[in-house]
């Protein structure tokens, strides 16, 4: 075993690495918590404490959404009193602006707009029988909501949580090892894969999220973001440039081929300050196209990749980086206004069907009084069953076993014309029995009329195959 994989060994709990166990016990402390804060304040969601530790990505993001939630809900429903119809056209229409908001968005701030658009759901929605509630249950969420950040606060200072800049900078670092180990094959002349310049950007612009989350952070998080921004655009260049590369003859200016790979593979500072001058000379004199191209794109990985490694060493100290450049995002306006013009129409639809069908009240007054209606209904035949069974055991002697066996029969079908025929028969011949043994038939006979009659006024019908004699 090698000493890399005894480390990796020795640094694994049942399979978790340890900063991943560290990472799963802050966060059920955390929880608990917060569990224990929102009960002993009486709230009354006190779960979303939990939740919110749960699902918390930025702290900011989520109590500042909260909050304007909780606006929202007290202006539409103070807006829409005693109106389910303007309620909800205003619920519609705020939930379509969030998504719409959404989408011209990434990130937590993608997540806020969205929760925005729920929490009045959760609040005014769930009251609009109550509209004198919504405040209340507005202020119990928000507190539950702070409750649920100051608790994972409170713990993640206990614990020493690692700065969010501490990481990133990890995976930037590696992401750019992975840059040059693909500009690497490409030189040695291995055939550009689609995929991997795909993935290799998907990778780079995934971390655009935490990027952003970096501003604050800390007092210096702007310029640790300013920094990592740059690094971020640095390496799509790489690959841009890696792509131009790879569409090239491999026969191309062999020597510089190799003397390119060579200065990436090593990485010293000065070999490549030498290669850049060099290259910034010959793009200029080179005079075969095709070799100019390749002097250019060899140029530009070489200043990219030192923009990259200026930038994460940037990004580690907290200053800002010597390039300052923006990365914005591209967002389909259209395409968000799709979206919200959906979330609008989905909700109207949805309330107006559910209306004319009489939801709620059709769900608590009529669906639920038949399923009662149904469980009493079975309920008394089993009892009248039951009761029948003792009459019926103590007269199979007496009252010849071919009326019993005709009793459990007509039962087992459910059939309510022979029970009533079984139970004539019983009642006649009990006329040659005792007083006491008359009795017993006679209300083994009701027994069986008053089963008959429950399968008779029942509107459901009972099933014979599902039920037991």
């Amino acid at each position: 075993m090698t000493t890399a994989n005894r480390d990796r060994w020795t640094l694994a709990i049942a399979g978790f690495s340890i900063p991943a166990c560290v990472f799963a016990l802050r966060t059920w402390v955390a929880m608990m918590t917060a569990l224990y804060a929102a009960f002993w304040l009486q709230l009354d969601s006190a779960s979303s404490a939990a939740v919110t530790v749960g699902i918390l990505a930025q702290q900011t993001y989520r109590v500042l959404a909260t909050v304007i939630g909780v606006i929202a809900s007290f202006v539409i429903s103070g807006l829409a009193t005693q109106n389910r119809e303007l309620f909800t056209i205003g619920f519609a229409a705020w939930l379509g602006l969030c998504v719409y908001v959404a989408g011209r968005l990434d990130g937590g701030r993608a997540y806020a707009a969205v929760l925005s658009g729920y929490t009045v759901a959760l609040v005014a929605v769930t009251q609009i029988d109550s509209p004198q509630n919504v405040f209340l249950t507005g202020v119990n969420r928000g507190a539950a909501i702070v409750v649920g950040v100051a608790a994972l606060a409170l713990v993640s200072d206990i614990f020493g949580t690692p700065s969010l800049h501490s990481g990133l900078s990890a995976k930037l670092a590696a992401t750019h090892q992975r840059v040059r180990a693909f500009a690497l094959a490409i030189l040695d002349g291995e055939s550009a894969e689609p995929i991997r310049s795909a993935n290799l950007l998907r990778e780079i612009t995934a971390l655009r999220p935490d990027i952003e989350a970096l501003g604050v952070e800390s007092s210096d998080g702007l310029a640790r973001r300013a920094a990592a921004r740059s690094a971020v655009v640095a390496l799509v260049s790489e690959v841009s440039a890696v792509g131009a590369l790879a569409s090239l003859p491999t026969t191309t200016l062999s020597s510089l081929r190799r003397e390119l790979g060579e200065a990436l593979a090593v990485g010293l500072e000065e070999q490549s300050r030498v290669l850049q001058r060099w290259l910034q000379h010959a793009h200029v004199d080179c005079p075969n196209p095709i070799g100019a191209l390749f002097v250019r794109y060899a140029l530009e990985l070489l200043v990219e990749s030192r923009k990259a490694k200026d930038a994460i060493e940037a990004l580690r100290a907290g200053r800002h980086p010597s390039h300052r450049i923006n990365a914005p995002i591209y967002r389909s306006r259209r395409a968000a206004v799709r979206n919200g013009l959906r979330a609008f129409l989905v909700v109207l639809i949805s309330a107006a069907l559910l209306s004319l069908g009489g939801w709620p009240s059709a769900s608590l007054g009529v669906a639920r009084r038949d399923d009662l209606r149904q469980a009493l209904d079975i309920f008394g035949c089993a009892a009248a069953v039951r009761r029948g069974r003792k009459t019926w055991a103590r007269l199979s002697a007496r009252a010849g076993g071919h009326l019993i066996g005709d009793a459990y029969s007509a039962l087992a079908a459910c059939d309510p014309r022979v029970l009533r025929q079984v139970a004539a028969d019983l009642a006649s011949a009990a006329t040659a029995f005792g007083d006491d043994d008359r009795a017993v038939a006679r209300s083994a006979s009701l027994d069986l009329t008053w089963v008959a009659f429950l399968i008779d006024s029942t509107p459901f019908g009972l099933d014979s195959h599902g039920s037991t004699s």
